[in-house]
């Protein structure tokens, strides 16, 4: 018994080696069919590949270690497991004379003498044939085999593991239970430490896919009159991109908040960005957001802040914007798409939310001479900008002759990508993500198609295509206009990677009315009321009926023409009160108070007016200031100021004014900008005007009248009166009669030759209407 467990394997080593063998199974059949499959497919470029080399070493070392597992199994020592029957190879019950002629048999076979040059295995099964003899001829070990399957009696159940006898076997039970335990713990404990570190160092997620929360977040916060400043800071807001990093960033980030402000007031100080934008960033609740605007804005914004210094983790942050914001900017918009098309908005906010990815891309945030000069400097020699042109475009409805409201159309169009030769796909774009991830697929010249009605500006369809074929088919279904009329489509497809490249065309669609139709669109009253609030102005508060009485003459859509962080220029497109398409040029400021609600359409001036019941706050610009300095000796006075304004090219008299900054009320905004421009401090605010439009054949802007009186005893108090101008800003002030101010204003314009405010002139000659705030003012006119 004793040359028996010496010369065999024990179970234990078997277990050992039957469970290496399944490991370097599950990895030697599929790397060994992937490097046949890839050396299959590309022969010269696989044998030539470093990885190929070290692949075919590692597979020939596995394979060798799997041989050898295989062939210690073949003499594994099975006496663990006793079968003295089998071991005979007689049956169960066989009787003793059986027993005897199969042990003469086997002892005769399997003896060492007879087996030279094999003498280790024949030796082992030697010695378990003549334990089997010994064991059925022994009247006890028959009895006990035939109760508890063991000649030796009752047997305990053996538990064992897949480690080496010399490791786990030796010594007394204790210390062999300790080992096991130990062996197991530092194997998963081992693995579990690498997984957490690989997955801690990678600090990457799959930013294909958001939370649950960002998308509820971007869901709820869509509307149709996002601003492009409103959009950044929603998806640089986002959970994705604030938490990836854990705590430790966002405390880190609160320690550089003073960093925050000082670069906040480089920006400012290079009119980077408006004011109300750096407000908005200033007082940002999450450090870690403001750090991703700040860093965004000037990466976009560098060529006005070329000499300005910026902090180190304007880098790291950069880098991570350039790697996620695409991948968030894409999501947005996919939920911009399915949302605006169920609520009936305009594609603003979608055409907005696009035009990032070729900002982001090549670092601009408008298509200006110097961005599409940069743009084009990037590019090699060889390259070209994308050339787009759209072919055989039509929208129709399957099987059907004509078009109906609220029908599903089937649109087509062919994309012809006229800078890649047929056969060949577009080449990979040159922009700023080459440097940190030149596998970006935002490098890839991928198209976006939206249809848009262009009376409304209403979003029809919008999807993204990916095939950089030369010429390319794409079919989209939609549904239709839900009132009947005669409707100019537009599909326009542009560029993700690059400034300015875009290609439009019209598609004129006739949608006839049928009985059948009518009842189906009444049906669909849901859908119809999205339709109305789409084609027509959006009144709070009125129904359908009033709704169409007042639609016309109202703005359909604009089209902007040229950006800046201050004003926008625009095509404005309406109808006029016979129905007639018409365009006008005109300005906006891109700074309102307050901003834009989603819940109110601004698309025609004569709605807004008609609409005063509503408890929305009316959009306003800036404001203008009439002070009347009073003082118990003298008569009252007005505070002007003249100032030199470069599109007159001369000197204005004029009152204090300025834009709103955001979360600030009218009334500090007035008494601000009386303090800055004039170094006076307001007593009490006699009156606020509403919003008025101003110079309103040209810009949409508005601006509040607001009187205030400055007493003169209490300026004396205050101390010395000092202006707070800004670089760019020339500012006298001026105190004239508040007695006879009209002839006093026109004895200026003829003696100094200044130019004269409008809004001035005009407040002056209505000094009547002040008798309800300044009596002393009222009285002296009414002597006057």
């Amino acid at each position: 018994m004793t040359a028996e467990k010496t010369t065999g394997v024990s179970e234990a080593d078997g277990a050992f080696y039957s469970f290496a063998g399944v490991m370097l199974s599950l990895y030697l059949v599929p790397a060994t069919l992937f490097t046949g499959f890839k050396l299959w497919r590309q022969p010269k470029k696989t044998f030539t590949a470093r990885w190929f080399a070290i692949n075919v070493v590692v597979l020939a070392v596995a394979g060798y270690a799997l041989w050898r597992c295989m062939d210690n199994l073949q003499g594994v020592d099975m006496s663990g497991v006793f079968e003295p029957y089998e071991i005979l190879q007689i049956p169960s019950g066989a009787s003793v004379r059986e027993i005897k002629k199969a042990f003469r048999r086997l002892s005769r076979d399997l003896h060492p003498d007879k087996n030279r040059g094999n003498e280790r295995a024949a030796a082992a099964r030697f010695g378990r044939v003549t334990k089997a003899y010994e064991a059925l001829t022994d009247p006890i070990g028959i009895e006990n085999y035939r109760k508890y399957g063991h000649p030796d009696g009752r047997q305990s159940m053996l538990l064992n593991f897949a480690i080496f006898s010399s490791f786990g076997g030796g010594g007394s039970g204790g210390n062999s239970a300790l080992f096991v335990l130990g062996y197991f713990g530092v194997v998963f404990g081992v693995l579990a430490m690498v997984v957490y570190s690989l997955h801690k160092s990678s600090n990457r997620r799959d930013p294909t896919q958001v939370s649950r929360r960002t998308t509820a977040q971007f869901v709820d916060s869509l509307n149709d009159r996002m601003s492009l400043h409103d959009i950044v800071e929603l998806l640089l807001s986002s959970d994705e991109m604030t938490t990836i990093r854990g705590d430790d960033d966002a405390v880190q980030a609160q320690e550089r908040s003073k960093t925050h402000d000082k670069l906040i007031k480089k920006m400012e100080a290079a009119k980077a960005l408006p004011g109300d934008v750096l407000t908005r960033i200033k007082k940002h609740p999450n450090p870690v957001a403001r750090e991703n605007m700040l860093a965004l804005y000037q990466y976009l914004r560098r060529s006005k802040l070329a000499g300005v210094s910026r902090p180190l983790w304007v880098d790291v942050r950069l880098r991570k914007i350039l790697l996620e914001l695409p991948y968030l900017v894409e999501i947005f918009a996919n939920i911009a798409v399915e949302h605006s098309i169920k609520r009936g908005y305009t594609a603003s906010t979608l055409v907005r939310t696009l035009g990032l990815l070729p900002s982001i891309a090549q670092g601009s945030f408008v298509a200006d001479a110097p961005a599409l000069r940069d743009q084009l400097n990037r590019m090699t020699d060889d390259a070209a900008l994308p050339e787009y042109k759209l072919e055989e475009v039509s929208a129709h409805v399957l099987d059907e002759p004509n078009v109906q409201p609220g029908d599903w159309l089937t649109l087509s169009a062919t994309l012809v990508r006229n800078h890649v030769s047929p056969g060949e796909s577009a080449p990979i774009a040159t922009t700023f993500y080459d440097a940190v991830d030149p596998k970006s697929p935002f490098r890839k010249e991928h198209a976006w198609f939206t249809l848009i009605d262009k009376a409304s500006n209403r979003l029809l369809a919008a999807w993204k295509c990916t095939d950089l074929g030369h010429r390319v088919t794409q079919k989209k279904g939609c549904f239709g206009p839900d009132i009947a009329g005669n409707y100019e489509l537009e599909l326009r497809v542009t560029c993700s990677p690059y400034l300015n490249c875009s290609a439009s065309y019209p598609i004129r669609l006739k949608v006839e009315t049928t009985d059948k139709s009518a009842v189906a669109t009444r049906a669909r009253s849901s859908t119809g009321s999205i339709a109305l609030r789409a084609y027509c102005s959006r009144i709070p508060g009125s129904d359908e009926a009033s709704a169409r009485s007042c639609a016309l003459p109202r703005v359909t859509h604009e089209d902007v023409v040229y950006e800046n962080p201050w004003i926008r220029l625009k095509t404005i497109h309406f109808l006029d009160q016979r129905g007639n398409r018409r365009q006008w040029t005109g300005l906006e400021r891109t700074t309102t108070y307050p901003r834009a609600d989603p819940a109110v359409s601004t698309s025609g001036a004569e709605h807004r007016d008609r609409c005063d019941d509503r408890t929305v706050e009316e959009k306003c610009d800036a404001v203008v200031v009439f002070p009347f300095l009073t003082s118990a000796e003298a008569d009252p006075r007005v505070i002007l100021i003249r100032q030199y304004r470069p599109p007159v090219g001369k000197w204005v008299l004029e009152l204090p004014a300025g834009l709103i900054d955001p979360d600030e009320t009218p009334e500090q905004a007035a008494t601000r900008e009386l303090l800055e421009e004039t170094g006076y401090h307001a007593t009490r605010v006699l009156h606020i005007g509403p919003p008025m439009v101003n110079d309103q054949g040209i810009t949409n802007g508005r601006c509040r009248l607001i009187l205030m009186e400055v007493e003169a005893d209490a300026q004396r108090n205050e101390g010395v009166r000092k202006q707070r101008l800004e670089a760019d800003e020339m500012i006298q002030v001026v105190h004239a009669p508040l007695r006879g101010l009209i002839p006093w204003l026109m004895e200026r314009k003829q003696s100094e030759g200044d130019a004269l405010d409008a809004r001035l002139y005009s407040y002056a000659l209505g000094l009547e209407g002040l008798s309800a705030y300044l009596p002393v003012a009222a009285a002296s006119v009414h002597r006057e």
